[in-house]
């Protein structure tokens, strides 16, 4: 995963190979960056039904640290799995 924030606010992410994506719901609350973005975690488990995913990473030393959530999109199947994601600076 790879997040860029711009200095007005918005932020733009890519998972994988996939195309970025606008963050949207970006806001820091308690010491968390959270945001969502309409993307998907890249393994087996978590392509099995359709989602967009959450995060919410903790600044610590540098890092963003933390939980990046995928989020079932279908009405009739609901599930959340959940993956750990350490970002540094570049």
């Amino acid at each position: 995963m790879r997040l860029t924030i711009a200095a007005n606010g918005s932020g733009m992410a890519w998972v994988g190979d996939q195309a970025g994506v606008a963050v949207t719901n970006l806001a820091m609350a308690d010491g968390r960056l959270l945001g969502s973005i309409a993307a998907t975690i890249p393994t087996e488990d978590a392509q099995r039904w359709t989602h967009n995913l959450t995060f919410a990473l903790l600044l610590d030393r540098g890092w963003l640290r933390g939980q990046v959530t995928a989020n079932a999109t279908a009405d009739r199947i609901y599930y959340a799995l959940g993956s750990y994601a350490e970002l540094t600076k570049r």
